[in-house]
């Protein structure tokens, strides 16, 4: 199966996207990420209050090298309040403006919306004879309003948009229709496994997340943790001396 090679790249300074770094370090079976980031700087004044409108973005965003997809990351508002718009040869521009500090709050890095988008946007690339990753592309006949946490959330309220960036789904209306369009089952099912354990959060904050669900559970865990540890520990200094 042939790889989509996708290329990310910041418009300004990339110590803003938190984790960036840790999405091209994915390995995965259906894409294959630039290894580097870009950074862009750019002078063009805002045409929309404190915003920029995909038009305005095409002109002043760098163009694709030999990459399938370029994916621009940027922090100012973008067309319509938007989390992610496209502007033309299969260039995407996501945004971190109002979702950064939402994600945040649910303990979830801005890393893994990128990485949802990566898995979305090469998912619809492989689908046979239509552009929708130009500005004229019917995204909608791809997304569903409702949230579910599925990769191809509409996410009309920003509020919901850390329903899917945990160990999102491909929902089964979703992969219908894209298995109708030529994506093949298997990719199918290699997309779902990478995107259970490559998106999701940490370690240490699923553990208090739990903590917070079932403080009596977690109570008994960690009692019967440090019983264990502490049994363990009298046998072992036991058997030294």
């Amino acid at each position: 199966m042939k790889k989509v090679s996708i290329k990310i790249a910041t418009l300004g300074d990339k110590k803003h996207f938190d984790g960036l770094d840790e999405v091209i370090k994915i390995k995965s079976s259906i894409i294959d990420f630039w290894p580097t980031i870009e950074t862009h700087q750019f002078s063009c004044l805002p045409d929309e209050e404190w915003g920029y409108s995909a038009r305005a973005i095409s002109h002043f965003a760098p163009g694709r090298d030999d990459e399938d997809i370029l994916i621009l990351v940027a922090g100012f508002p973008i067309e319509e309040n938007y989390i992610l718009k496209r502007v033309g040869d299969s260039r995407i521009i996501l945004t971190s403006f109002e979702v950064n500090s939402i994600l945040k709050r649910d303990r979830i890095r801005f890393s893994n919306l990128v990485a949802r988008y990566c898995y979305s946007v090469s998912l619809m690339y492989l689908c046979k004879g239509e552009s929708l990753l130009s500005p004229d592309g019917d995204w909608t006949r791809y997304a569903h309003a409702d949230t579910r946490g599925c990769l191809f959330d509409m996410t009309p309220h920003k509020d919901d948009i850390a329903v899917s960036c945990d160990r999102p789904i491909i929902c089964d209306e979703c992969q219908a229709r894209l298995r109708s369009r030529g994506v093949q089952q298997r990719t199918l099912e290699i997309a779902s496994s990478e995107i259970y354990y490559n998106i999701r959060k940490s370690l240490y904050w699923s553990a208090v997340d739990f903590a917070e669900r079932h403080p009596v559970a977690a109570f008994v865990v960690a009692t019967l943790w440090g019983l264990t540890v502490g049994v363990s520990a009298s046998i072992l200094a036991a058997l030294l001396t």
